[in-house]
């Protein structure tokens, strides 16, 4: 089952990043996964993605600074927060910067499942608005 939406996973851990992404696949999503964040920017001009699912703590940049830095490039991209760190300060933090949802590691697979498929009501609502408009 293809639903035709495109997830960019970010996490460090090449373990948990190949978990995530295959369990997105068997779920009919596109995914590819990235292991260094510094790609994650890249990637995104190259490439259209819906949703990034992003790690917190990771080496060279921060997930919060590159939560920042893809909400500012790409505003209408759905982030969904993975962190192994839960904290009420990261997750209203990143909640300010324009995260769609922050789950903690290890999380439930019926947790990640609800928070994507709001995150595609929400993608798909921004797209058909934005498409409205143009017509």
């Amino acid at each position: 089952m293809d639903r035709g939406i495109k997830i960019l996973v970010v996490d460090d851990d090449k373990d948990y990043n190949l978990y995530l992404t295959k369990f997105l696949s068997d779920e009919g999503y596109i995914t590819r996964g990235i292991t260094k964040p510094m790609d994650a920017l890249p990637t995104l001009e190259q490439e259209k993605f819906h949703i990034v699912i992003l790690d917190l703590k990771m080496p060279q940049i921060s997930g919060t600074e590159l939560l920042k830095e893809i909400k500012s490039k790409y505003p209408n991209v759905c982030v969904i927060i993975l962190t192994g760190y839960p904290s009420f300060k990261t997750a209203v933090e990143t909640m300010k910067l324009d995260a769609f949802d922050y789950l903690k590691k290890p999380f439930d697979l019926n947790d990640l499942r609800r928070a994507l498929n709001n995150a595609q009501k929400t993608y798909c609502l921004i797209g058909s608005s934005k498409d409205k408009l143009k017509s």
